[in-house]
């Protein structure tokens, strides 16, 4: 019998609804409360999610076990991949290049990412990758050079470079090689309540104020898309407020029901919200005039992830998921 960690869970449930805020705020918001929430969101939830997947990660010594248990990666991805590009060339007419079938459509790309990070895990000698700090120095090397990568989104090289180190102090951490609260909860409150007060700007000036960067920060945040040298200083700041916080909630969020039962089932949310989000909810903002603002950009969230639950109880959605025959929760 595997044991599940509820708190885990929960920390999935909670990034789970952050990722479908952000994106909702991506395509359908605006005003400077709702940049300056995706801008914190974007700073730690696919840091701190992507850690939970390396925290999950074991090497499992044999390779057809190995390559059996990918199956659930891409068997869901290849389903998903051909319906956004039939939906995107049928409905929205956009013009597809055969460099489209290898660039993960919007957010697919962290299937792709989780199955190039478990490879690495797998297939790295025992020699390096007991060798946490060494083996983390590179990792976050080549994170920080990714974005000079011209097409990085083909097969989504970028972001597998761009997130492997945050993968990778997780899987360290389940593992026992690193310690898993790195200091005491107090200062992990404090890191916290610094973000809340960034975020609502009680205390000036903000941090974006303090840091001077002329670059477009949105763009390092994505981990996406290309970018000079010039931008490497800001990226070490934004990769080290991302472990930072992303380690501080570690420490903090507690097992929450409702939470958990939406983090034990994280794939399926992450895969059917972005077609929801993506498609259906620009279409029903401009043909109903709905509003943008901030409060608004909640309630959207909300009722996305009361459809996804609802969706979650349907074989027919699952089996879009999971698409062989143990279709089971």
């Amino acid at each position: 019998m595997t044991y599940r960690d509820n708190r885990i869970d929960s920390m999935k449930g909670f990034l789970i609804i952050l990722v479908v805020l952000g994106h909702v705020i991506g395509v359908a918001g605006s005003g400077v409360l709702n940049d300056r929430l995706w801008k914190l969101i974007f700073l730690f939830h696919m840091p701190m999610f992507v850690m939970l997947s390396g925290y999950l990660t074991q090497r499992k010594g044999d390779i057809k076990v190995f390559w059996n248990k990918q199956k659930s990666l891409l068997l869901p991805f290849l389903v998903f991949q051909v319906m956004s590009l039939l939906i995107v060339s049928g409905i929205f007419k956009e013009c597809l290049t055969p460099i489209s079938f290898i660039i993960p459509y919007w957010s697919l790309w962290y299937l792709i990412s989780l199955l190039f990070w478990r490879i690495f895990i797998e297939y790295t000698p025992s020699v390096i990758i007991n060798k946490p700090f060494i083996f983390l120095l590179i990792a976050i090397l080549m994170a920080l050079f990714s974005g000079l990568l011209h097409y990085g989104r083909v097969l989504s090289i970028q972001r597998t470079l761009n997130f492997f180190p945050f993968f990778l102090f997780g899987y360290y951490m389940g593992s026992g090689l690193i310690k898993k609260q790195l200091w005491p909860k107090a200062l992990s409150f404090t890191v916290v309540l610094f973000s809340i007060i960034w975020l609502i700007d009680i205390l000036p000036p903000p941090v974006s104020n303090v840091i001077q960067y002329d670059g477009d920060i949105k763009l390092l945040l994505r981990g996406a898309d290309h970018y000079s040298f010039l931008d490497i200083p800001m990226k070490v700041i934004l990769i080290s407020c991302a472990f930072v916080l992303s380690m501080s909630l570690f420490n903090i969020i507690p097992e929450v029901k409702f939470l958990s039962i939406i983090g034990r089932d994280s794939l399926f949310y992450y895969l059917w919200h972005a077609p929801i989000v993506k498609f259906i909810l620009p279409l029903l903002c401009t043909k109903l005039h709905l509003p943008k603002s901030f409060i608004w950009m909640i309630v959207y969230t909300l009722v996305v992830i009361l459809l996804l639950w609802v969706m979650s109880h349907s074989k027919l959605f699952r089996w879009f998921v999971l698409p062989i025959k143990n279709n089971k929760k």
